[in-house]
């Protein structure tokens, strides 16, 4: 999940003009929603619990991990990008 994530992030490095957190974000949901997809193609378990911390959290988390580093590596026009 990681390097999807990361090549997305520098592709779109310096295009969003006003919310490169919220870029981030999306950019890691998609990420995100892919692997559960297909993790979900080969897991058989099917219990709640599992979706939830199996499945879903680890889609939050590249979904947060995504926002900061957006608003990190992406930075408006009107401040400098980090180094």
């Amino acid at each position: 999940m990681v390097l999807p994530l990361a090549l997305l992030l520098l592709a779109r490095r310096g295009t969003d003009p006003r919310h490169p957190a919220v870029t981030g974000a999306a950019l890691g949901a998609a990420v995100g929603a892919l692997a559960w997809g297909l993790t979900d193609l080969w897991c058989p378990v099917t219990g709640p619990r599992h979706l939830l911390l199996g499945h879903l959290l680890p889609v939050l988390v590249v979904t947060a991990v995504g926002a900061v580093v957006g608003w990190w590596l992406m930075p408006p026009p009107s401040r400098p990008p980090r180094a």
